[in-house]
C-alpha cells in the first residue's frame, strides 16, 4: 500500500453550528457584488486580458437557496436575471508557488434541471467570459462536469474537468485522516456514490493499494467484486468501514445510509450542497465525525470566501487549474499528484461550515 505521507497537523476551523447559516454579512456581500458587476468588472475587463491579471476562471453555482441569497437579495436578482446570468463574485489570490490568480464567477441558476441546449449555452457563455478575461484554464465546480458528460457535451480546452483535482483532494484527505487518527492502513474504506467521481476515486484507491473498498450505490442492480472493490446496493456492507467518503450529488442523498454506519465512523463529505447540520448532528450522536475534503496552499485563498467554505479552502475542482498550466492533461494520476505536492498543496482536516 502507498506510504502515508507526513502532513501538517489539523487546521483549526470552527465547526458547523447546527441550524444556523454561517455566511458573512449579506450586506457586505451585496455591496461587493454590486461593486464587482456594475463598476469594477465593466471597467477592468478592458485591460485584464492585456495585462493577464487572471490565469484561470472558476465557475460555481448555487447549491442551496441560501447560496443564492448570499450574493444579492432575490428581488434584485430577478430584476437583473437576464443581465447577470454569469456574475463575478470574487477572486482567488495568487500564491508564491503557483503564480496564478483566478476570477470566481457564479451561474444564476442551479444546473440540476438544465437541458442539453441550456448547458451548451452555458458553455458558450463561460468560454466568452473566459476569453474576455484572458484566462488559460476554466474550472467547473461540483456536478457541472458530470452534467456536461451525461449530456454528451465534450469539454475541450480551456475547460478542465476537475476530476483529477477532485480525486487528488479526496485521496489526500483519506491518507491524512488515516495518519491523524491512527487508523490501520489495511482497514476497509467506504464510498457512497459510484458515479462519475466515485468510480474514479475507487479506482485511484485501488491503485494506491487499499486492500478493501466498499462502494455503495442505489443504482447498482447486482453486487460484484472487482479486485479490492466490492460494488453493492446494500448499505449495511458499509458498517465495517471506519472511513466513509460521501460522493452523492447532494448531502441529503446520504440520509438513508447514516443508520447503517458504525459508531465512530469518520465521514469525508464532498457533496454540494454539503451534508446538512441535522445529518451531521445524527452522525455525531453515534460518535462519528464529518470532514470536508479540501486542500490548501499558503497565500492562495478565495476573497470573499465561497458560501460553506473557509477562505483558505480550495475545492478539488479548482485544484486542476492550479496544477496544470493551461496544457492538456496528459499526466498520470501519480504525476499529477506529485506536481500538486510540489506547488505546496496540502490537506486540511476541517469540520464543515453551514450552508443553511
Amino acid at each position: 500500500m502507498a506510504k502515508i505521507l507526513e502532513r501538517p497537523t489539523r487546521v483549526a476551523v470552527s465547526s458547523v453550528q447546527h441550524g444556523k447559516d454561517q455566511q458573512p454579512p449579506r450586506t457586505k456581500r451585496f455591496l461587493l457584488w454590486c461593486l464587482a458587476n456594475f463598476i469594477a468588472w465593466p471597467l477592468l475587463s478592458l485591460v485584464v486580458k492585456k495585462l493577464r491579471l487572471f490565469q484561470f476562471l472558476f465557475v460555481v453555482y448555487p447549491g442551496t437557496e441560501n447560496n443564492v441569497r448570499a450574493y444579492a437579495p432575490m428581488w434584485f436578482q430577478k430584476i437583473f436575471r437576464g443581465v447577470f446570468q454569469l456574475s463575478v463574485i470574487g477572486v482567488m489570490t495568487r500564491g508564491e508557488t503557483t503564480g496564478k490568480r483566478g476570477l470566481i464567477v457564479t451561474l444564476s441558476e442551479t444546473p440540476e434541471d438544465l437541458s442539453r441546449k441550456e448547458l451548451l449555452e452555458i458553455s458558450e457563455r463561460v468560454k466568452w467570459f473566459g476569453k474576455r478575461a484572458g484566462v488559460s484554464s476554466i474550472a467547473l465546480a461540483g456536478r457541472l462536469p458530470t452534467l456536461f458528460d451525461a449530456n454528451g457535451i465534450l469539454l475541450k480546452l480551456p475547460f478542465v474537468k476537475g476530476n483529477m483535482g477532485a480525486v487528488f483532494t479526496i485521496t489526500e484527505t483519506v491518507l491524512h485522516l488515516i495518519r491523524a487518527k491512527g487508523i490501520p492502513q489495511d482497514g476497509p474504506i467506504g464510498i457512497v456514490g459510484l458515479g462519475y467521481l466515485g468510480s474514479r476515486v475507487a479506482r485511484r484507491l485501488q491503485e494506491l493499494g487499499f486492500p478493501a473498498i466498499t462502494g455503495y450505490d442505489i443504482r447498482i442492480t447486482d453486487s460484484s467484486i472487482r479486485g479490492s472493490l466490492v460494488r453493492t446496493n446494500d448499505p449495511n456492507l458499509l458498517r465495517p468501514c471506519r472511513i466513509v467518503i460521501v460522493l452523492t450529488p447532494k448531502g441529503e442523498d446520504a440520509s438513508g445510509v447514516i443508520p447503517c454506519l458504525r459508531d465512530g465512523a469518520l465521514i469525508i463529505d464532498d457533496t454540494h450542497p454539503q451534508i446538512s447540520p441535522s445529518l451531521v448532528h445524527k452522525i455525531e450522536e453515534k460518535g462519528g465525525e464529518v470532514y470536508r475534503s479540501t486542500l490548501g496552499i499558503v497565500g492562495v485563498r478565495a476573497t470573499p470566501r465561497l458560501p460553506g467554505y473557509h477562505k483558505n479552502w480550495l475545492p478539488g475542482c479548482v485544484v486542476e487549474a492550479l496544477v496544470l498550466n493551461g496544457e492538456t492533461n496528459g499526466l498520470t494520476s501519480a504525476e499529477f499528484e506529485q506536481r500538486g505536492r510540489e506547488i505546496g498543496l496540502k490537506p486540511f482536516l476541517v469540520s464543515p461550515r453551514g450552508e443553511g
